[in-house]
């Protein structure tokens, strides 16, 4: 899996622990911990861990709570507000922003209450819950045929969402999109553009779809997902006459799920330079129409051909991970613009701690197992770091070995790990100052466990990713 060229270098070894959903916090702290603030990460109860999950950001005297991409200067009755999305609509109305026709009922609003409005509105509808605030397209159906197929789809959301309000609203013909506004300006925009593949003359439609995942599992953000050919899509491609063995013609694009559909699966595509200025100026009136919000993630349906909008929902706690690893268009680094603003006086034209990382997996296993409810992570290296990759030929290397080896590791301010490759040869990544360097691969040089046999230790200098702590690496 080879890391795309458009995306930032800075992020290109987020730790395993970090992938999927924990993307745009990881992110998010990794800048503010790279410039030197203390980051603080808390746990409260909540539905799952990484709903629970909040962090602090301080220079010694401010200090900010963030929730995801969200911070401090976002006010509750602003996230309240775009949890109820009836409420949302309600005020983009009021402030002449373009929203969907529709209407919001009560959870216990009768099947033929619905239908009966369902139908004077007329098809082709849209339905979604009205204050459940999961985001991710939760619940929400589109492009809604006829009654039958309403009365089946209001069905299935009273059972994931017994207790949600209800919205029905007119269809929209557009292109879903989203764009992230920070307080009042627009910092990113993209398209979440219906999965296709593109045919090369020599793959089929399977084939493309195993090679369109190979591509998604570069991103840290979708490391974890799989697209597979299942049951809905072949029903798609047998509308169309197609088969999962068709072969595209080279250059010809091949939709596999309907638009409106399947809305992880997406293809995030940066369009803030290609957008039409009055639909990026609407986004940001969007947001400035819901008092106390400060960042904002603006759902909109775009008629490019009409050059007509419509804006769905708002989301307080905007997923920034599709901004930084976008499948088409360059990376933008949105943690580093908030950060910028929220701690301006560290704002930077280069910074050395790129590539250093901390180690996100022993925060969600302490979380996890209530060992802890409040982790700070360990400051970055504020003194001139060496960087050495060394290679051990020897024998006999029983556990406690290692063990030693991490002891000595935080005795001298060592950051890195150790591999062990096979039985007779280890690999350590190791920086530290110049002092706590030469006593550590003094150290390796002669262990002082005598079953321990060293026959060589080559060195060359490295310019690779550190993660801050010592820990031994399993065997890649």
């Amino acid at each position: 899996m080879v890391y795309k060229k458009s995306w930032l270098p800075k992020y290109e070894h987020i730790p395993e622990a970090a992938w999927g959903f924990p993307t745009c916090m990881y992110t998010m702290s990794l800048e503010a911990w790279r410039r030197g603030l203390e980051v603080t990460f808390n746990l409260r109860r909540s539905r799952s861990l990484m709903t629970g999950i909040s962090y602090t950001v301080s220079d010694g005297e401010n200090i900010h709570t963030f929730k995801g991409s969200r911070g401090s200067e976002t006010k509750r009755e602003a996230i309240n507000v775009c949890v109820n999305k009836a409420h949302t609509l309600q005020l983009l109305r009021e402030s002449n922003i373009p929203v969907p026709e529709g209407q919001d009922f009560k959870s216990g609003t009768s099947m033929k209450t619905l239908l009966d409005y369902s139908n004077e509105l007329g098809y082709p509808l849209v339905l979604k819950p009205g204050t459940e605030g999961r985001g991710g397209g939760f619940g929400v159906v589109t492009n809604i045929q006829s009654e039958e197929e309403m009365e089946a789809y209001i069905k299935r959301l009273k059972r994931i969402a017994p207790n949600s309000r209800i919205l029905i609203e007119r269809f929209f013909v557009g292109e879903d999109y989203r764009i992230n506004v920070f307080n009042g300006k627009v910092i990113g925009a993209f398209h979440r553009k219906a999965l296709s593949v593109l045919g090369d003359g020599r793959h089929s439609l399977v084939e493309l779809l195993e090679l369109k995942n190979e591509e998604r599992r570069t991103s840290p953000f979708l490391r974890n997902s799989n697209i597979t050919m299942d049951r809905a899509m072949r029903e798609y491609l047998k509308e169309r006459d197609l088969t999962p063995d068709y072969i595209p013609q080279e250059g010809e694009e091949v939709t596999l799920r309907r638009n409106g559909e399947f809305f992880g699966q997406r293809d995030a595509i940066n369009v803030i330079d290609t957008l039409p200025e009055k639909m990026l100026r609407i986004a940001e009136e969007a947001t400035l129409a819901i008092p106390g919000l400060s960042i904002g993630g603006v759902d909109m349906l775009i008629n490019l051909d009409s050059n007509e909008c419509v804006i769905n929902e708002i989301n307080s706690l905007p997923q920034i991970s599709n901004h930084i690893f976008p499948m088409q268009g360059e990376a933008i680094d949105i943690p580093r613009i908030i950060m910028d603003h929220y701690f301006p006086e560290t704002k930077y034209e280069k910074n050395e701690n790129d590539q250093y990382y901390y180690d996100y997996k022993p925060i969600l296993e302490n979380f996890r197992s209530g060992a802890m409810s409040k982790m700070t992570l360990k400051k970055t290296p504020t003194r001139e770091q060496l960087k050495s990759q060394l290679k051990v030929i020897g024998n006999n290397f029983p556990n406690r070995y290692f063990t030693r080896m991490i002891q000595r590791a935080g005795s001298h301010s060592i950051n890195g790990h150790v591999e062990k490759v096979n039985d007779n040869e280890l690999h350590f990544i190791i920086s530290a100052g110049r002092i706590g360097m030469n006593k550590f691969k003094q150290f390796i040089q002669n262990p002082g466990i005598r079953t321990v046999s060293i026959e060589s230790v080559t060195e060359d200098i490295y310019h690779g990713p550190i993660t801050l702590g010592f820990f031994v690496k399993s065997k890649s």
